[in-house]
Order: C-alpha cells, then structure tokens, then sequence
C-alpha cells in the first residue's frame, strides 16, 4: 500500500511539474506575442500619424494655391545636361500673392547676392489628376522680361512637394522642384529688387 501511494505521489508530483512547465512556456509565448503585437501596434500607429501629417501638408498647400497666396520653396532646379543642382530654399523662392509674383534664385554664388524680381500672373486654372495630384496653370510676366512664361505646377498628393515647369518660349523649359507653403507661414530672405 505504501508503493501504491508512494508511486501515486511520484506520478502526481511529475505530472503537476509538467504541467507547471508547459504553463509557463506558455506564459512566455504570450508574453512575446503580446510583445510583438505591441510593437506592430506602434508602427502601424506611427505610419497612420505620418499619413495624417502627409494629407494635412497637402491640404495646407492645396488650399494656399487655389487661393493664390503660396511661396514656392526652391530645392533645387534642372541644370542643361539634365542633371538637377540643389539651391539654397531659404532665398530661393516663387511667391504668388493674388496675381503680383515674387521670384528669386540663389544658386550659391558668393560672388552676388540673389536678385528679387516682381511680376504678375494672368490666365490661372486649376485641376485635379485621377491621382489626386493639384494642377495650377498660369501665364507668368516679369518685369524683367518681355516674352511671358507658361508655368505648370503640380503638387503632389499628400504632400507638399511640387513641381514646376516652365516654358519660356517654343522648345525651352525648366524643371524646378521644390515645397509649397502657405504665404506668411515662413521666414524667407529677399534679396534686391530688380527695378525697371
């Protein structure tokens, strides 16, 4: 009787430890699901809070240049051979105020400081792509120059980057790429004005 019920304690006591031993594998299963999906958790909420701060930049810009009050933040422009060169965006800008433009460029040179140049725009339109990229077109006129320019700028969607073509005359354009932010909103250095 004693071996039965010392055989029973044996299998009891082994069989509980088991049991013990497989609950706390289990625990720590968990533990480390429960940690993994905390962390997707946390991605997925970080890029929901990017995307929400994307379509505000967008809706931010959109809104500025369907009003026509924006200034266009130059990164930098296309060179002859293709190639893009970075410019300076704190004193490289367009800046559109109603239909009165304001344009410079800063390319770096420490030999000149940057030339601001008025202008005035006619002919503008605005439209969405199937994307849902906004489009302005606008003929520009400078003060500097008597041939008008036809300008395309297309901001693209949930952002603020745009891009801008210009077509000076039959065959030449530029490509300039840049950010759109609303007039006021940022501190920009004006060179001196071109006067005419």
């Amino acid at each position: 009787m004693k071996k039965i019920i010392y055989l029973f304690t044996v299998i009891l006591l082994t069989t509980s430890t088991n049991v013990m031993a497989q609950q706390e594998q289990k625990d720590k299963r968990t533990g480390k699901e429960a940690k993994k999906a905390q962390k997707e958790a946390q991605k997925a909420a970080k890029k929901i809070a990017k995307q929400a701060e994307k379509l505000l930049l967008f809706e931010q810009a959109a809104k500025a240049m369907n009003e026509r009050k924006f200034v266009y933040k130059i990164d930098r422009i296309q060179i002859d051979n293709g190639r893009f060169t970075p410019t300076d965006n704190r004193s490289s800008f367009f800046e559109l105020n109603d239909s009165v433009t304001a344009s410079q460029m800063d390319t770096g040179s420490t030999y000149s400081t940057p030339k601001l140049i008025y202008g005035s725009i006619s002919d503008f339109e605005s439209s969405t792509d199937k994307k849902g990229n906004l489009i302005i077109k606008f003929v520009l006129k400078e003060k500097t120059s008597i041939i008008p320019q036809n300008i395309t700028m297309k901001l693209e969607y949930e952002s603020n980057e745009c891009a801008m073509t210009i077509a000076e005359r039959k065959g030449t354009r530029k490509y300039i790429r840049g950010t759109i932010v609303p007039l006021g909103s940022e501190i920009i250095f004006r060179g001196t004005p071109v006067i005419y």
